[in-house]
């Protein structure tokens, strides 16, 4: 029994992991330029802290992921993900996140 369980959860662990690596994400796209211009202001605004740098680069990141699903997320989705806010365009609808969200 137990092996028989084991053997499930590592195949399922494994087809998870393949299909994450094989989604496209918002990540896979090209950075828009207002998303660039807001992590340039991001970096300066940290004024050398790594710490500060690093969170509010993921801090971005993340806002920008959880746009391309729900644009009144922040008021800043537009310039985000402008690919889908306020119009979805042919790049954010070929995204799994938006096909399945």
């Amino acid at each position: 029994m137990n092996k028989l369980t084991i053997i499930f959860f590592t195949i399922l662990l494994l087809t998870y992991i393949i299909v994450e690596k094989e989604a496209l994400k918002i990540e896979d796209l090209p950075e828009p330029e207002s998303y660039k211009k807001a992590k340039q202001l991001a970096v300066k605004d940290a004024n050398g802290d790594k710490r500060a740098e690093g969170i509010a680069l993921d801090f971005l990141r993340q806002n920008r992921r959880n746009c391309t699903v729900n644009c009144d997320l922040v008021l800043t989705c537009p310039l985000l993900t402008p690919e889908c806010c306020p119009k979805k365009n042919d790049d954010c609808l070929k995204l799994d996140t938006v096909k399945n969200g």
